[in-house]
C-alpha cells in the first residue's frame, strides 16, 4: 500500500521508515528459520535485527520475541537458551 506521507517520512533523517523495514524483514527470516531451520534465514535474520536495533533500541524487542519462540518451540529452559552456541555468538558480536 503507498501512503504518501510515509513515502515523504524515508526522504528525510527520521528513521521511521528503515526501522519498520528492518522489523519486518527480520521477523520475515527469524520465522522462516524457526519454521524451517535454515541456517540462511537465520543469519538473514539476525543481520536484520542488527540493523533495525542500530536505528532504534526498540529493536531489541526482536531477539526477545525470538528467545520466547524458541523457548516455547523447543520446550528448553532459558539457562539452556542462553548458553546455546547460537546466542553465545549473538551475544559475543552485539555486546561491545
Amino acid at each position: 500500500m503507498y501512503n504518501p506521507i510515509y513515502f515523504t517520512l524515508s526522504f528525510t533523517f527520521m528513521t521511521d521508515v528503515p526501522f519498520t523495514t528492518a522489523v519486518t524483514v527480520a521477523i520475515l527470516f527469524l520465522y522462516t528459520a524457526i519454521r524451517t531451520g535454515k541456517f540462511s534465514s537465520f543469519s538473514f535474520g539476525w543481520a536484520a535485527t542488527l540493523f533495525a536495533v542500530l536505528c532504534r533500541q526498540n529493536g531489541l524487542a526482536i531477539p526477545g520475541g525470538f528467545a520466547c519462540a524458541q523457548v516455547l518451540r523447543y520446550r528448553t529452559s532459558l539457562f539452556g537458551l542462553l548458553f546455546n552456541a547460537e546466542t553465545y555468538n549473538l551475544i559475543k558480536i552485539v555486546s561491545p
